[in-house]
C-alpha cells in the first residue's frame, strides 16, 4: 500500500529515547505531507523544498533531510488521480523526473520508524507553456557606452526565443522591466508586444536608461516559472 492511500492504524507499540510509549488509536490518513517531521530526540525528516514551480518538460529532481537513521521511500503522484504514481522508489533523493505535461503534484517521502510514520510532500506545479532564452546567440545592435550626462538610445537586443504548449496555444509575451545588475542603471523592456508560437523566434529589447559606470554587466530574463537566462555585456567609455 502506497503511503498516500488511506490507512488505518489500530494498536502499535514504539520506542525512542529510552521510551516506551503505547498508543491505541485509529488514524486516518488521506495525504502524508505532515506527519511528524521531528521526534523527540530532535530527529529531522523534511523536504527540502516544498514548492516547485516548472514548465512542461523541465526535469528536476527532490529530495528529504533524514536524520532518522532508516532510507526513506517516495513517490510521485498527479494530486487529482491519487491512484496514478508517475515514479517510485528509496532514497532520499530522487533521480531527476521529467514532467511531460502540465498539473499539479505531489512527491511524498516517507518512512516508518518503530512504528511512526515520518513524511513530508513536495508540491509541483507545472505550467502548460515552455519557454527558453537564449541569451548566448543573443545579439546586441551597438557597444554600450557609459555617460556622465546622456541617457542610452537606440540600443536594440535581439534575443532568440523557443516556445512551446503543451495545449499548443499561442502566448503574448509582456515581461516587465529587467534591470541590469554589476554596472546597473541599464534597462530592457520589450520594444512591442510579442505573440509567441511555436519553435524559434527573436525578442527584441530595447536598452534604456543610464549606466552608474563602465565595465561588465548583466540583464537577467525570466520565464514562468521563474527560472534565469542571463546576458551578459560590457558598458564601455
Amino acid at each position: 500500500m502506497k503511503a498516500y492511500f488511506k490507512t488505518i492504524v489500530i494498536l502499535f507499540l514504539f520506542t525512542f529515547c529510552s521510551e516506551v510509549k503505547i498508543y491505541s488509536s485509529i488514524q486516518f490518513i488521506d495525504d502524508v505531507s505532515s506527519q511528524k517531521k521531528i521526534n523527540k530526540c530532535g530527529e529531522e525528516f523534511e523536504v527540502t523544498q516544498h514548492l516547485f514551480f516548472l514548465e512542461f518538460k523541465d526535469k528536476t529532481s527532490f529530495s528529504v533531510l533524514n536524520s532518522l537513521g532508516v532510507v526513506a521511500k517516495w513517490t510521485i503522484f498527479d494530486s487529482k488521480d491519487l491512484k496514478k504514481t508517475i515514479s517510485e522508489g528509496n532514497g532520499d533523493v530522487t533521480p531527476e523526473i521529467e514532467f511531460d505535461k502540465p498539473g499539479v503534484f505531489k512527491c511524498v517521502f516517507f518512512v516508518t520508524v518503530n512504528n511512526v510514520l515520518y513524511s513530508d510532500t513536495s508540491v509541483i506545479n507545472v505550467s502548460d507553456t515552455k519557454l527558453i532564452f537564449r541569451p548566448e546567440l543573443a545579439k546586441l545592435n551597438k557597444s554600450v557606452k557609459y555617460s556622465k550626462t546622456d541617457s542610452l538610445k537606440g540600443y536594440v537586443l535581439s534575443m532568440p526565443v523557443e516556445y512551446y504548449s503543451y495545449s499548443k496555444s499561442e502566448s503574448n509575451f509582456e515581461p516587465k522591466v529587467n534591470p541590469s545588475s554589476g554596472i546597473m542603471g541599464v534597462l530592457a523592456k520589450p520594444l512591442s508586444k510579442t505573440g509567441l508560437k511555436k519553435g524559434k523566434q527573436i525578442i527584441s529589447f530595447e536598452l534604456y536608461g543610464k549606466p552608474n559606470g563602465f565595465g561588465k554587466a548583466q540583464i537577467g530574463f525570466f520565464n514562468t516559472s521563474g527560472k534565469g537566462f542571463f546576458y551578459n555585456f560590457l558598458v564601455v567609455k
